[in-house]
């Protein structure tokens, strides 16, 4: 993964993300994988970054911990028409950046 604007370095950003939009300690893209490769990408992923999943009720929202920060991915499907298109929202909680 590449280092997104607005995501920390040990937070990938997906190969083929587009739409990448950055605001504040959110970060939003869409990528052409279905939902369940998206999930999967970021199970794996966050965990070789050191991360931790939280039990989570919704398969499509994904809350992750690592050192007193939180990191919750949220990704469902972007078009109707198109279930290969997913929307992705990364939301990072950093209390010792306040």
């Amino acid at each position: 993964g590449v280092a997104a604007p607005g995501l920390p370095e040990d937070i990938p950003l997906m190969e083929g993300a587009t739409e990448v939009a950055a605001l504040g300690q959110m970060v939003t893209f869409a990528v052409e994988q279905p939902v369940s490769d998206v999930i999967a990408f970021y199970k794996t992923a966050m965990a070789d970054n050191g991360w931790t999943m939280e039990e989570s009720i919704v398969e499509e929202m994904q809350t992750f911990t690592k050192d007193g920060r939180s990191a919750t991915i949220m990704v469902s499907q972007a078009e109707e028409e198109n279930p290969n298109k997913s929307n992705v929202v990364i939301m990072v909680e950093d209390p010792s950046a306040e």
